[in-house]
């Protein structure tokens, strides 16, 4: 074997930097103008050459969106971008520990005049406040959709009735907003009084707000000028326990079509089952419409305790009678019985559910006693032809042979199904046989890790492809 010349060159070894740093700028312009922008983006992120090449050239400037959605966490990248990008129209922005130095950026997002979709997540250095919130009204004018979360703002209350209000300035009484979609923390509800066409609101602890009293935000009335609501996602803090507040405030939504809150106690759950009067006035009336008469959709995460778990019960149950427009159903981690809310057998004509058209339904934890068996559940559901979703966390519901879920099969559309017993979660093959032959259209059952290789093979010897979903607690 000859032996390798000591005086042999060693091999050239060049580094992509080095490379990309003798590349002319005019070359990365070039190379630029063909990428789309997810591939502009990228290239961004990897090497601050292209940066430098991108936003020098002048032909950027002018062009079309570059972004659907842009994430940066370098403020001074994410200004060179903003630069060139003044087509862009959906922006978000995540952004930790942001100083003073850092302001320049909201300030050029308002030459963003096509910017339509924004989220703002930034918390200030020490969570201090950075910028009054009023200084983007501009921008907000034009969005349709907005995040806000962080502690990087403050917010100026102002009061209609002060003796200084007829020198407000325009920035603190702006023009109506377009916004159809928004996202805030209760602390920020004095922003809705801009949003006359709010169609969805999400109201939670997102942040922390500077410069405000707690006693600011203990009532949700200011909810009542989005008179157009369909979608409401609210949060009830410990400040907002008044019950007529709460009450009144829900009660006065007549287009609202989706509901998700947690309410903290029975009369929070049972005034959906209150009829209005003819004259609108809330006293009860057995011939009036229901309070929130376009509901479909309704989520609960009660706050409540143990104590109150037989009021909201016959609450529950009588949500189902009278509801028939409700197409999905959630109850979240609160312990329900099954005997209460589903018709006993011979019974349901009297207890039966008017909700004939529910979808989805999902309750978390439902108790079920000697005296009313799974056989309850699977006669209930499997009246209702178009459930699509079923998810159950239970004590002691089976899904065996002797079980009663041949009573389900008139739900023959299911695509989605959970039925979790705490104490005995896993499925043997004859059950999961039995559930993917009555379900042609199932495809994706939830079920605990160990059986998920018992689930796979039915599904391979049948010829069916299913998913397997997260186990207890999990389903969406």
């Amino acid at each position: 074997m000859a032996l390798q010349s000591s005086n042999a060159p060693a091999p050239l070894v060049v580094s992509s930097a080095s490379v990309m740093r003798r590349i002319p700028i005019e070359i990365i312009e070039a190379i630029g103008h063909f990428l789309d922008g997810p591939t502009a983006y990228s290239a961004i992120q990897v090497c601050h050459q292209w940066i430098i090449g991108f936003t020098t050239r002048k032909k950027l400037r002018n062009r079309p969106t570059i972004f659907p959605l842009l994430r940066s966490k370098t403020t001074s990248g994410l200004l060179s971008i903003l630069q060139c990008c003044t087509h862009l129209t959906s922006l978000l922005i995540h952004k930790r520990r942001a100083r003073l130095s850092d302001l320049k950026l909201l300030d050029d997002l308002l030459q963003l005049q096509s910017l339509r979709r924004l989220e703002l997540n930034i918390h200030g250095d020490c969570d201090l406040a950075l910028k009054a919130i009023e200084e983007m009204f501009p921008l907000f004018e034009q969005l349709d959709e907005l995040v806000l979360a962080g502690s990087a703002f403050s917010i100026r209350e102002y009061d209609s009735e002060d003796e200084d209000a007829s020198t407000t300035t325009e920035l603190e009484t702006p023009r109506p907003w377009k916004l159809s979609r928004l996202s805030i923390s209760p602390a920020a509800m004095m922003l809705l009084r801009h949003c006359p066409d709010l169609k969805t609101l999400e109201l939670r602890q997102l942040d922390t707000w500077q410069e405000y009293e707690s006693e600011t935000y203990q009532s949700i009335r200011p909810i009542m000028v989005c008179t157009k609501l369909a979608e409401l996602d609210l949060y009830l803090s410990n400040e907002q326990r008044d019950q007529s507040d709460v009450i009144e405030t829900l009660s006065s939504f007549n287009q609202l079509r989706s509901l998700i809150f947690n309410p903290q106690s029975i009369e929070q759950i049972s005034f959906l089952n209150t009829r209005l009067s003819n004259g609108g006035d809330g006293n009860d009336n057995s011939n009036g419409d229901l309070v929130l008469p376009l509901l479909e959709h309704l989520q609960l995460h009660p706050d409540c305790t143990q104590n109150d778990s037989f009021g909201i019960n016959n609450a529950l149950r009588d949500i189902f009678k009278t509801r028939p427009r409700l197409k999905s159903f959630a109850l979240y981690k609160y312990p329900i019985y099954a005997a209460d809310i589903f018709a006993k057998r011979g019974m349901e004509d009297q207890d039966g559910w008017a909700c004939l058209d529910l979808e989805r339904f999902y309750i978390h934890a439902l108790i079920l006693q000697e005296e009313s068996p799974s056989t309850m559940i699977y006669r209930q559901l499997g009246l209702l032809s178009r459930l699509k979703h079923v998810s159950i966390t239970c004590t002691e519901i089976k899904h065996g042979a002797n079980s009663g879920i041949d009573l389900l099969v008139g739900a023959s559309g299911l695509e989605s199904l959970m039925l979790m017993d705490i104490r005995n979660p896993s499925w043997t093959k004859e059950e999961v046989f039995r559930v993917l032959q009555m379900f042609p259209k199932l495809s994706q059952l939830h079920v605990e890790p160990d059986s998920k290789a018992t689930v796979l093979a039915c599904a391979k010897e049948l010829g069916r492809d299913i998913s397997i979903g997260p186990g207890m607690g999990s389903f969406n």
